[in-house]
C-alpha cells in the first residue's frame, strides 16, 4: 500500500510505502488528508473469498483518501475494484464479474450508534460511522466487496444450457388450472 499524508490543497507527497492498512485515528494528521492505495495478494484475496464464499477472486483493489473535516470527522472516498468468479444459481457455471464500487463514508468522533429497538437519527445516510480507534482500511473494502457482489449470478449461457438438458419451464398454476377447466 502506498500512503501520502498532506495538508489540505496541497499536492505534496511523502511517497511512503507502508503495508499498514489498519491506521490509528489518533496518528493520522491533524489537518489535511490521507492517502491509500491497496493491492491485495493472493493470501489476502483466499481469506477474503472463504469468508465471502465465492469461488475465487482475481483481483482486488482499493484506493482512496481519507480527509479530516470539521470536529475530527474524517471522511473516506475511495474505489474498489475486483474481479470474482461465483457459481451461476441455475447451472453452477462460474460466473465472472466485475466489481466497481464507490465508497463514501464519514467516521465522526463521539457519535453513539441507536440501538437494536430504536429509531435513528439519520436513517437514510448508511454512510455515518462512529470513529473507531483504528481504522481498517482492508475491512472497509470487504464489505463493500460482499453488498457489491451479485446476489443470483447467472451464466450467459443458462437458458441455452436448460433447453439442451431437456429441461422444459413447468406451467404456472393458472395454466394448470385452465387445463383442469377444459381450456374455458
Amino acid at each position: 500500500m502506498k500512503a501520502t499524508h498532506g495538508k489540505r490543497g496541497s499536492n505534496a507527497t511523502a511517497g511512503t510505502s507502508c503495508s499498514q492498512r489498519k491506521l490509528s485515528a489518533k496518528r493520522l494528521p491533524r489537518s489535511g488528508f490521507h492517502q491509500f492505495r491497496i493491492r491485495f495478494s493472493r493470501q489476502e484475496m483466499d481469506e477474503i473469498q472463504g469468508m465471502l464464499g465465492v469461488s475465487s477472486i482475481r483481483r482486488m483493489m482499493f484506493e482512496g483518501t481519507l480527509t479530516r473535516e470539521t470536529q475530527g470527522t474524517w471522511r473516506l472516498e475511495g474505489l474498489l475494484g475486483a474481479t470474482v468468479v461465483q457459481p451461476c444459481v441455475a447451472s453452477l457455471r462460474p460466473v465472472t464479474s466485475r466489481i466497481e464500487e464507490s465508497i463514501v463514508r464519514a467516521f465522526v468522533p463521539d457519535l453513539e450508534m441507536p440501538g437494536p429497538n430504536t429509531v435513528s437519527v439519520c436513517p437514510d445516510d448508511d454512510s455515518i460511522e462512529p470513529l473507531p480507534d483504528v481504522i481498517d482500511l482492508s475491512h472497509v473494502a470487504t464489505e463493500a466487496l460482499s453488498l457489491g457482489l451479485p446476489d443470483y449470478p447467472r451464466h450467459e449461457n443458462t437458458k441455452a444450457v436448460a433447453e439442451n438438458a431437456g429441461l422444459v419451464e413447468t406451467p404456472g398454476p393458472f395454466a394448470a388450472l385452465a387445463v383442469l377447466k377444459g381450456g374455458k
